[in-house]
């Protein structure tokens, strides 16, 4: 039920006629995931058995580094189809080479059908809601994140909120500090400046 309602929501346009065309389509395409995911999910738990544990491992960890590195993460764009595809397919392949280990077939369809929902729908619903809402969005999302590790773990819950105070406000203020010390270097890749003499 939350992936396919997820679905509408990613493909809803804002305009009412286009999201009349569009959330059929979103339902139809949630439930043929689901189908297929749910059709492949008891291969999935053999799909790795010939790997050792330390390659799965460390083909996971590069996956997932790769996923870091590409994902566009000042784009605001919330359209249907606007997710990168090398950032997501990194991400879902690790989830699917991880659920290749898990016990039962259930497991493996819980956390790869997981990884779709926060790999593709999550990011498209968090752009919609920073362009409505703006940055009281962001904050709001922080203090669910910190709630919840909260009720699990509080000192994994303290660190992350210091982490996240120390990245928004004391490293931009740092880079905003260390500005009077930047240096305009004057060289032959700059544009040339015409100077005017007085005749």
């Amino acid at each position: 039920v939350v992936f396919v309602a997820l679905g509408d929501m990613s493909l809803v346009q804002h305009s009412r006629s286009r999201a009349l065309n569009t959330a059929p389509a979103g339902r139809m395409g949630a439930v043929a995931v689901l189908a297929t995911l749910g059709t492949l999910s008891p291969v999935l738990c053999s799909l790795s058995l010939s790997w050792s544990s330390d390659t799965l491992y460390v083909m996971v960890v590069l996956l997932l580094l790769a996923h870091l590195v590409t994902t566009d993460y000042g784009s605001c764009r919330c359209e249907a189809g606007k997710v990168l595809p090398l950032p997501f397919n990194a991400a879902v392949f690790a989830s699917v080479v991880l659920a290749s280990r898990l016990k039962s077939s259930l497991e493996a369809f819980v956390l790869v059908l997981f990884a779709i929902e926060c790999f593709a729908f999550f990011p498209t619903w968090t752009a919609r809601g920073r362009a409505v809402i703006g940055d009281a969005f962001t904050v709001a999302l922080v203090a669910a994140v910190a709630g919840g590790l909260w009720v699990a773990v509080p000192l994994v819950a303290c660190c992350f909120v210091v982490v996240c105070a120390f990245m928004s406000l004391v490293v931009p203020a740092a880079f905003v500090s260390a500005m009077r010390y930047k240096d305009a270097i004057q060289g032959p890749w700059d544009i040339p400046q015409v100077k005017q003499r007085d005749v």
